[in-house]
């Protein structure tokens, strides 16, 4: 009659079982790192509507997915002045405010690490519109402060 034990001395029911167990962790660990991996960022602007004019400020929140999030970069449109960027949270950010061709682009990075998936950034931008017309806004985020690895495609409209 032949053995029902493997080579190990296992029970080959056990040993049946093992693999089955290793494959169903296996399943979910790739299963949970794939949702982990496609978290979007977001990002949000207020107030969503600027008087002609009148210098405001605008209010904006953004919110790390994964990968994480090592720069933002906002696009301005021609027919808003942007008189002032600046970092609100969380230190360790810089500004790289560039003017004079239209549109008007505003970069904020990391100097060293990511903002980690989950946890926000707040920045302002003080600007002026010359019409009262909606302007579109965009984002884009990066995983580099090289502006390499986007995520995602931009976001628009803001504010």
């Amino acid at each position: 009659m032949a053995s029902s034990r493997s080579p190990s001395g296992w029970p080959l029911v056990l040993g049946r079982f093992g693999l089955g167990l290793l494959a169903a962790l296996a399943l979910l660990f790739a299963s949970t790192v794939t949702a982990f991996a496609d978290t979007p960022w977001s990002i949000s602007a207020t107030p969503t509507t600027l008087g002609a004019g009148l210098a405001d400020n605008v209010s904006i929140t953004v919110i790390s997915g994964s990968p994480p999030i090592a720069c933002v970069q906002i696009t301005i449109p021609r027919g808003v002045q942007v008189i002032d960027a600046v970092v609100v949270s969380p230190a360790g950010w810089t500004v790289d405010l560039q003017r004079g061709n239209s549109p008007t682009v505003v970069t904020f990075c990391t100097t060293s690490g990511y903002l980690a998936p989950g946890t926000s950034a707040a920045f302002r931008i003080t600007v002026r519109p010359s019409t009262s017309a909606p302007e579109v806004w965009s984002a884009s985020a990066y995983h580099d402060r090289g502006l390499g690895s986007p995520l995602g495609p931009p976001v628009a409209p803001l504010p």
